[in-house]
């Protein structure tokens, strides 16, 4: 048995270990890192050979995204934080966007759609819009995170949930109509492509808002809730940062560095996914360590119940047996049982049988008589003082009952585990 289970720090919520968040951030790094150490040897693919293969990079992360949304509302069942279904929505919405860039570039890398200057401001466009969505979504799930546990009132908390609902909702129609926006040579891109400034402006966009919630928003949000899901939703800005930034780089190789921001965004994807599914392989070795000590646990306190029992068989026989009065009395010194001797004395008894419910939980002084409690008050405080039996040098003066004053009386503590006084016996016998 496990004697140094604890129930309190196995309830404390799951943090990735400090070797998973590094290798979290080295996932990161490392398709950047050999991208620039292997730029030089690379084939002169053309473009659309890299679309082609950004496609279907791309589909994989739509799956990915579709997949991290589910676990996000499933997170929301288990723990009840706002912030995992606020980012499930994000991601689905980023997932239709992909989809649809999956669909453009597939054309693009099959010839279906010109490789020309419109072509990929549409793609670029598309990605950077999905790009800050998410980042969005992000800062909207922590910013929103700690109104329902802030708030004390049910009624105020179903008003927030309504109102985070509605917002959802507008967030959503408004993530589709820019996704909408981002293709078909629309107004608003060739507004965007109109000058450099507004380019690089716009390009940028994505990089200061994942900025804002790697460094600030979401450790803020984990202070407060300090889970898993914090922890990985802060890891993911790094991908999707660089993947961003492999956007904005050598327009003269667009299509490696589209298929490298591809890349780095199925890791941003990837990173929740993991981090997630250790969160729950972690709470699923709890549970099983906790039911493990438990089922140990219950065994202990069935042998303890089964010597409790033998041992409260014994004392029944010896209360029925013993030709001595004997009185069972609380910690508060009110009677819990009457042996049949005494009970015979007392008049609590059908026969020679006891009633002990006649004098159950009454005060000593109730059953023997208000001079008799008076008499056992000070030895009470002895044996509260001394903890060990103490004999009586006071006759008992029971009302009605006169050879019960030649008795020599004893009382007994009974301790329970932790040295408690949880009872006491009151025993009588002729002589000392």
């Amino acid at each position: 048995m496990d004697t140094d289970f604890d129930l309190e720090k196995q309830l404390l919520p799951v943090r990735l270990s400090r070797r998973w968040m590094q290798v979290m951030v080295l996932c990161s790094l490392v398709p950047s890192i050999l991208y620039l150490l292997l730029k030089s040897t690379l084939p002169a693919e053309d473009d659309r050979v890299w679309y082609l293969w950004s496609a279907a990079l791309q589909s994989s992360g739509v799956v990915l995204t579709v997949l991290v949304a589910a676990m996000c509302f499933m997170y929301f069942r288990r723990v009840g934080e706002v912030s995992p279904p606020v980012i499930g929505v994000g991601l689905l919405c980023v997932g239709a966007m992909d989809l649809m860039q999956v669909l453009a570039g597939y054309k693009m890398g099959a010839g279906q759609h010109p490789l020309d200057e419109q072509s990929r401001q549409s793609l670029e466009m598309a990605f950077t819009v999905s790009r800050s969505v998410y980042a969005f979504a992000l800062m909207a799930a922590a910013a929103f995170s700690p109104l329902r546990d802030r708030l004390t009132s049910e009624m105020a908390r179903r008003r927030a949930m309504r109102t985070m609902f509605w917002g959802v909702i507008v967030f959503t129609v408004a993530s589709l109509s820019l996704m909408v926006a981002s293709y078909g040579g629309s107004s608003v891109q060739e507004w965007t492509y109109s000058s450099s400034f507004l380019r690089s402006a716009f390009l940028a966009t994505p990089i200061v808002l994942f900025l804002l919630a790697g460094l600030y928003v979401l450790p803020v949000h984990f202070t407060w809730h300090g889970r898993v899901f914090g922890q990985v939703m802060i890891l993911s800005t790094l991908p999707m940062l660089l993947s961003q930034v492999h956007l904005i780089c050598d327009q003269q190789q667009a299509g490696s560095h589209f298929f490298m921001a591809v890349t780095l965004s199925l890791v941003g994807y990837a990173i929740p996914f993991v981090g997630l599914m250790v969160d729950y392989w972690k709470i699923y070795a709890r549970l099983q360590n906790y039911y493990r000590v438990l089922q140990d646990r219950m065994l202990v306190f069935q042998q303890t119940r089964q010597v409790s029992e033998r041992g409260n068989d014994l004392f029944k026989q010896l209360m029925h047996h013993t030709d001595r009065p004997i009185l069972v009395l609380d910690s508060s010194h009110r009677v819990t049982r009457v042996n049949d001797v005494l009970a015979v004395d007392l008049g609590l008894s059908v026969g020679a049988k006891a009633l002990p419910q006649l004098a159950l939980t009454r005060p000593v002084a109730k059953v023997l008589g208000e001079r008799v409690g008076e008499v056992l008050a000070p030895f009470f405080e002895k044996v509260d003082q001394e903890r060990r039996a103490v004999l009586l040098d006071t006759p008992l003066p029971v009302e009605g009952v006169d050879h019960l004053r030649d008795l020599s009386w004893r009382l007994i503590p009974s301790f329970d585990t932790k040295k408690r006084i949880v009872a006491y016996l009151l025993v009588g016998s002729y002589g000392k």
